[in-house]
Parts: C-alpha cells; structure tokens; sequence
C-alpha cells in the first residue's frame, strides 16, 4: 500500500487546514477565550487583565505579539561575532538613550562627554566628542519644547485601574504633567504616534488628564485629543474586542501598511505589498527583516487578503487614530 506523505503547515491557526482536505488536531473546535480556559471553566465575575505596557505592544505588532505572548515563540537576534573593545558608532537604541539622557541633563557637555566615554557608552576621543554634539543639537528642539510646555511642574506617574465588559487594564502611565500628558519622540515611526495615543486614552478613560501633547521629532507640539471618561471606555470596549481577536490568530494587521499612500486610497494590493516589504526588506532598508511575518507569508496566510481584511485594517486604524 502506497503512503501519502501531506504536509502541514507550522502553526495551527494556518487557513491550510479547512477541515477537509488537511485537518488539525491540536486545537479544538472552539477558540479558546482570553485566559486560556474554556468559557465554562470561569467565573462569570472574573476579570481578564492585561497590564498597560503589553495592551500598547500588542497594537504596535500584533502579529509579533501573537507569536510571543500566544505560541511562547520569540525570535532572538543571533549575534555570533565577537564583542568589540571599542565602540566605533552608537545603533539607534543607543542613540535613543544617550537623547533621553540629553531632555534633562543641566551640566557641562564636556563633563557629559568623558563621563560617557569612560563607561563606553560613547566612542573614544573625537568621535565621542561629535557624536555627543550632534546628538544634543538633534535634541534641542524638542528639548526646548518639552520645557516650555512642563515649566515647573513635576513629572508623575499616573496608576490606571480600568474596567469594561469582562476585561481590565492596569498599570501605570507616565509623563504627565499637572493634568496634561506630554509625550515626546526623537523619531518619526509611526510607533511613537500610537504610543501616544493609547496613553492619551488609557489617561482618558481614568479621567486623569485634561489636556495631551506629542512633541514630534523636530520639535512641534502636537495637540491630541482627550476624550469624555465613557467615550474612552467604549473605544477600549472595542479595541479589548480587537485583542481578543488577535489571540485566536495573527491580526492581519501592522502600523507599516496603515501609512496611506501619497497617491491614492490603500488597496489590498498595497497592504499585502507594505507587509510582505516588511518580511522582506529591500537590501537598502535600515529594518531587519520581520522573522514573524516571514512564517505567516511562507505559510500562504496572506494568500485570501481580502475586502474583509481590508476594511478591518482600515477600522482598527482609524480606532487607533492613526
């Protein structure tokens, strides 16, 4: 008798397995719920919590949250090369850190120079010296801005203890001011934008704010809106239902293919490209390739992109205020 060898794909959520022709036993017929327990194992008063920090990073990249935080998969960077004794050049986290260092620092550029060198965080002799200088002149517009606008008032941080339908959210958000938020980005992602805005309504929803700001890279305040504490509870009732979503299967969804076009409307042609460009960059692209968009791509999930997915993307984003 002749064995038929099938192939299956890597992951269960795949829309390979269409229950006929390629079965799945590993999930059972019905999704499991928010916790990972079957709906009538729980309480009917018991909460779904999600701390504020992984509510954020899951609408920053739902499909990478997806593979970390559902199938327990995190694909690391193999660094196999030796450690330099030097330091040549600062990568963009590095930069980030020695900016933020920048926002607040009062004393001397010199001081700030050799204390920066001396515990590596900076490159030796001249090269640390320029690279200290441009990253403080790149900071002073917003520098300038976020000082005009805090004035003296101190930083605090605010606890969040929210709950909707059968779902809370708790944490703490910083970077308020009196009762104004006042976020900042030394970059133009659209990331940061995002960042901003959920705090802006987390903040909202606990009536904690009545003012927000996102001070951009180059400086400019950016005014964001502040909604009526029951407003935001509704758009959190709907973005929890969004998160929900996710933990089932990957989201068809990334900030990359929300970023409209300088011509035209975003199409299903135009999304699937931004995403698969995200999996596979061109060798000019400064961004590493997306290790969990590969998967999904190799595994023909984009291959039935449609109307529905479109529009979705369309309304997660404008839920976003993207």
């Amino acid at each position: 008798m002749e064995e038929k060898i099938v192939k299956h794909p890597l992951h269960g959520f795949s829309s390979k397995y269409d229950g006929k022709s390629l079965v799945t036993y590993l999930y059972s017929e019905k999704p499991q719920t928010f916790t990972h327990k079957e709906p009538e194992e729980q309480p009917e008063d018991e909460l779904k919590e999600i701390w504020v920090r992984s509510f954020v990073k899951f609408f920053e990249a739902p499909i990478d949250w997806y593979f970390n935080h559902v199938l327990g998969i995190k694909y690391e960077e193999d660094d196999d090369t030796l450690e330099e004794t030097e330091l040549f050049g600062l990568d963009y986290l590095q930069q980030w850190i020695i900016k933020n260092e920048f926002l607040d620092y009062e004393g001397d550029l010199n001081t700030f120079i050799d204390k920066g060198i001396k515990e590596g965080r900076l490159p030796l002799k001249n090269l640390g010296a320029v690279t200290a200088e441009t990253l403080q002149e790149d900071v002073q517009p917003i520098r300038d801005m976020f000082n005009q606008k805090r004035g003296s008032l101190p930083q605090k941080s605010i606890p969040i203890d929210l709950e909707g339908e059968n779902w809370r959210i708790a944490g703490v958000v910083d970077n308020v001011f009196g009762s104004t938020l006042i976020d900042y980005t030394f970059s133009d992602n659209i990331k940061y934008e995002l960042r901003a805005n959920l705090k802006t309504l987390l903040l909202s929803a606990q009536g904690a704010i009545s003012a927000s700001m996102l001070i951009d890279s180059g400086g400019e305040a950016i005014p964001l809106r502040v909604l009526e504490k029951e407003e935001a509870l509704r758009k959190l009732d709907l973005l929890m239902g969004y998160l929900r979503k996710g933990m089932q299967s990957p989201l068809k969804f990334t900030l990359k293919a929300t970023v409209k076009p300088k011509k035209g409307e975003l199409t299903r042609e135009k999304v699937t490209k931004a995403m698969r460009d995200e999996a596979y960059p061109n060798y000019r692209s400064p961004m590493p390739p997306n290790k969990y968009l590969q998967v999904l791509w190799e595994e023909g999930y984009f291959d039935d992109f449609d109307d529905n997915d479109l529009q979705e993307l369309l309304n997660l984003s404008q839920l976003l205020n993207l």
